[in-house]
């Protein structure tokens, strides 16, 4: 109790801590942990080598992430082959895992940790709030991007490479919203004024001497969508022209004359 309340006052601007390679729940027995200890609340890390991996897992799960550190500066100056090799596959190891967490890290936690409890879970020299619902890890959303989606309260732990999802306070699904479309949405968009510009084009006679709605039933699928997508960028320049002109022009400057507006549209890449 004594060495907790040493380090409450800490807790404004962080505690150090020193993991082990060894299992998720190990870490090196210093005064900072006294705090766990006497609030039980279980401390978790996820950065633990693939045990599939003999070589690396012998090269790391005897120490410390301080030690480590220390064993691969010594391994520089040796001229041993054996504590090169170590010092080599040890570096490897913390370079390929600089998220300092692992996909056999990510199972052990999900193992170890009991259902319906909170935990703390550090990872990145940052501590963070876990939770285990169902079998499933959830971190708690802490960054001030996220301030004021109120729908975005958890982030699953499932992944390494970052492939996670957003839940609100109650574990669900919560999907984030753009005012901006996607580049996928975008297409899809203008693929919907195309087919409309079609249909229309359609609708029209194709006993009319007008050569731009004439039938295009005789013509192949690639000329159909180039005609389509020369249509469709008709229309968008029409569009521009219409926005364009109905602004006044800034003081010093000449409106914007038809032969300057055809210019600009031969300028315009499809």
């Amino acid at each position: 109790m004594s060495d907790a309340m040493s380090v409450f006052p800490k807790l404004q601007t962080g505690i150090d801590v020193n993991i082990k390679f060894v299992d998720v729940s190990c870490f090196e027995c210093t005064p900072e942990l006294a705090v766990f200890d006497v609030l039980r609340i279980p401390l978790y890390h996820g950065w633990l080598p693939d045990p599939q991996d003999n070589a690396t897992c012998s090269s790391v799960m005897n120490y410390s992430y301080n030690q480590l550190v220390e064993k691969i500066i010594s391994s520089k100056d040796s001229t041993d082959e054996d504590v090169l090799r170590e010092g080599l596959l040890a570096e490897e190891f913390l370079k390929n895992s600089a998220s300092q967490l692992t996909c056999h890290g990510v199972l052990s936690i999900l193992e170890s940790a009991p259902n319906h409890r909170l935990a703390v879970l550090f990872r990145n020299n940052h501590f963070l709030t876990l939770y285990k619902k169902e079998n499933e890890l959830f971190t708690l959303v802490t960054d001030q991007g996220f301030l004021t989606k109120s729908g975005i309260v958890w982030e699953t732990l499932s992944s390494v490479q970052g492939d996670t999802n957003f839940t609100d306070a109650d574990f669900l699904s919560s999907q984030t919203q753009s005012h901006e479309q996607s580049p996928k949405q975008q297409l899809d968009s203008d693929f919907q004024i195309a087919m409309s510009l079609q249909n229309e084009e359609d609708k029209i006679s194709p006993c009319q001497n007008n050569p731009s709605t004439a039938n295009t039933s005789h013509l192949s699928n690639e000329d159909k969508d180039r005609q389509m997508a020369t249509k469709l960028q008709q229309e968008l320049d029409k569009e521009a022209l219409r926005h364009s002109s109905s602004r006044a022009p800034p003081r010093g400057q000449q409106p914007q004359t038809v032969s300057d507006a055809e210019d600009e549209k031969k300028c315009i890449i499809l």
